[in-house]
């Protein structure tokens, strides 16, 4: 595609609850290497998992706002999350389940060749990497107990270890990540009706909770927060909900400082389980 090109989305068909996209240029011809056919990937550039079943893996470049959908082979089921970094791209095996699948990829281009499937993940949602070989996990234990773990995945059975414990009375539903400044940013959720969702910091050296921020006033209901990503010096959260019957994604701007207001983003036609990035890309937190 030539830089002075415009895309236009078109929604070609509706199956069930996923519209499906193709990219046009203005003249109306597909997108060569904008359908599954080996995009560049950039280091800052975000991946999204859908809510289908199997899953399905977006390229979303924030700038532009433009889905590109990706050719990930061998995926099977749903995923609760995704994780990748420049080398690895990680997904669960069954929604949210303790066995991860992972694949070899490149960025530039773009190409995902199936590797294997890691065990004894000790979350069940959410996905968050450090490296090639070692993730975060989040374990619901009881009201009292959210432990967080290194989880070392040299081998196929995964190597937990436990760091400290988070917020008592929480469980994680979307996306934690790791910032280059050492704060963990969490999402997740009361148990205590009316079951609030917050997105929460944590010092990841110390477990010193830092701030932990409401954001029902916009995640409520059928809108829930799943994913994280960053860009461009500001932090940004996304979900999923239901218009006309029809799943979709949000994404919504968190500012850093106080009174950290939410402003909309975009929409996209598919609903975001996830979301994923390079971890040397995450360098902003919360103040």
């Amino acid at each position: 595609m030539n830089n002075g090109d415009k895309l236009h989305v078109i929604i070609k068909d509706l199956v069930g609850t996923m519209p499906t996209i193709e990219l046009y240029d203005e003249d109306g011809v597909a997108e060569d290497g904008y359908y599954g056919n080996d995009p560049v990937i950039e280091t800052y550039d975000v991946l999204f998992n859908t809510t289908d079943n199997p899953t399905k893996v977006y390229l979303y470049q924030v700038a532009s706002k433009n889905s590109i959908l990706l050719d990930v082979p061998e995926i099977t089921n749903a995923s609760a999350d995704i994780a990748h970094t420049q080398n690895k791209l990680w997904l669960y095996k069954a929604g949210g389940s303790t066995t991860i699948q992972e694949w070899d990829i490149t960025l530039n281009p773009f190409t995902a060749i199936y590797n294997r499937e890691i065990t004894n993940i000790k979350s069940s949602s959410g996905l968050g990497a450090i490296n090639d070989t070692t993730l975060i996990s989040f374990e619901y234990v009881d009201a009292l107990n959210l432990k967080v773990y290194d989880t070392d995945i040299i081998n196929a059975v995964a190597v937990n270890t436990f760091k400290y414990n988070a917020t008592a009375g929480r469980v994680v539903t979307g996306d934690y990540i790791l910032t280059t400044t050492d704060k963990l940013i969490v999402l997740n959720y009361s148990i205590n009706s009316p079951f609030p969702q917050y997105i929460t910091q944590y010092d990841y050296i110390t477990g010193v909770l830092e701030f932990d921020i409401d954001i029902s006033s916009v995640f409520t209901g059928f809108m829930q927060a799943y994913g994280l990503f960053e860009f461009d010096n500001e932090i940004y959260i996304t979900g999923r909900t239901i218009v006309d019957l029809v799943v979709v994604g949000v994404i919504y701007k968190i500012d850093k400082t106080a009174p950290y207001a939410l402003t909309l983003f975009d929409t996209t036609v598919y609903g975001i389980n996830g979301a994923s990035q390079v971890p040397e890309q995450l360098t902003v937190h919360f103040t």
